[in-house]
């Protein structure tokens, strides 16, 4: 099968960009495979195995796009992202040549990416461990102010025109699904699953030291849990999870909790801060540590391996690194329905859903499930079942049944 793959950004540097060349190189392994992007001054690696087109001007891009499709004929177009404006020029000159088009929103058409600007600075964590950040000038604070209606007036127009010139909608879950239709009705044959995989090795894991037992001394048979990712208070759902944390003594009587919880990752807007500020005035200090860069290993994920379970609770995320490095290192996770990893927990039994992650009371609930050794030896088993299927290739081959078959 020949597949096109478009995205702006496919040869720039960061996490998404990654991912995209990843899916690409995993395509490549059994079918012709050409991925599109811009010229960029920050380029990221090449992939190996796809073609690959960059273009530079709009009219550099339709020119070359349109001999490509008539010289190839690709049996689809896979178009990566929403607020992309190149995306349209692509989908209709598509539809002319008459190619099928899978938009793949990246989950960028859900409720809290319409109310304000999810990253307002370089949110790659490497960047961020080293203490790199660009400051705002006056202009980029006025566009982060006025990116919910900036949003607002591209998803009634060109938007609107994405939506209508694509065939089918590639999603990472349910959850994203539900959120795209409440703005764009489709039924739901149009729909394709798309998620991103995980590479087949140990990479971060090669310390033999169990992390809590023998680097932090922590042996008392107490479980560890762990969030690990960018403090950003909001977005990632940390006020979700320590207000959970703080219930959970309610739920217990005492201000003693039958779990520790490690908070690992660098800053993002000042969530390190505010964390800090409500383990003191709630007294959790005793049942939360906060790990910043300098104080572990950047890249090291024997914290995640070690760790009795992994969570997170974020009000949006794409389909978090961190939740399929957990299932491949066999660590139950505890995930809200948007981080897209809900679908898949569910079908593997390899963790728990939260309905509701703005309710302490079941988030309380959730940890203390997770705090019974009986229940995680199930979690950790049903992950192991889901770590195959997260394999970049697994996700290649599901993708093409679905294109071919015209089913999920």
């Amino acid at each position: 099968m020949k597949v096109g793959i478009f995205y702006r950004d496919a040869f720039a540097t960061g996490g998404v960009p990654s991912e995209i060349r990843t899916l690409a190189e995993a395509l490549a392994v059994e079918h012709k495979v050409t991925l599109w992007g811009r010229r960029n001054s920050d380029a990221g690696t090449t992939p190996v195995g796809p073609d690959c087109e960059r273009y530079g001007a709009a009219h550099e891009l339709r020119r070359k796009f349109t001999d490509w499709l008539t010289r190839e004929r690709p049996q689809t177009v896979l178009v990566v992202g929403f607020f992309l404006r190149d995306n349209l020029s692509v989908v209709q000159t598509a539809r002319r040549h008459q190619v099928p088009i899978i938009l793949y929103p990246l989950a960028q058409v859900m409720n809290e990416v319409l109310r304000g600007k999810v990253f307002t600075y370089n949110p790659d964590t490497r960047r961020l461990e080293t203490g790199e950040r660009s400051q705002q000038n006056f202009s980029q604070e006025l566009l982060v102010a006025l990116n919910p209606f900036l949003k607002r007036l591209y998803l009634q127009s060109i938007g609107k025109l994405l939506v209508s010139c694509s065939d089918r909608i590639a999603v990472f879950s349910a959850e994203e699904q539900r959120q795209f239709t409440s703005y764009f009705r489709r039924p739901n044959q149009d729909f394709i699953r798309l998620l991103w995989g995980t590479a087949n090795e140990t990479g971060g894991t090669d310390d033999p030291r169990h992390y809590y037992r023998d680097v932090l001394g922590l042996d008392d048979g107490c479980p560890n849990f762990v969030y690990w990712g960018r403090l950003d208070w909001h977005y990632k759902g940390l006020d979700r999870l320590l207000a959970g944390v703080q219930r959970v003594g309610v739920h217990c009587g005492s201000a003693s909790r039958p779990f520790r919880l490690f908070l690992i990752g660098p800053d993002y807007r000042g969530g390190a801060a505010r964390v800090a500020s409500y383990l003191t005035t709630r007294q959790l200090n005793g049942s939360v540590q906060v790990l910043l860069p300098g104080a572990y290993i950047p890249g090291s994920k024997t914290p995640l391996r070690d760790a009795d379970a992994s969570l997170y609770l974020s009000r949006w995320d794409g389909f978090p690194r961190t939740l399929r490095e957990s299932t491949m290192l066999g660590v139950p996770v505890l995930v809200s329905r948007e981080t897209h990893f809900a679908d898949v927990v569910v079908e593997h039994d390899s963790g728990i859903v939260l309905e509701d992650a703005d309710d302490p009371d079941q988030v309380a609930r959730a940890l203390l499930q997770l705090s019974d050794a009986r229940n995680r030896a199930r979690w950790r088993q049903g992950s192991n079942s889901l770590a195959p299927l997260l394999a970049w290739s697994a996700i290649a081959q599901r993708f093409v049944k679905g294109v071919e078959n015209g089913v999920d």
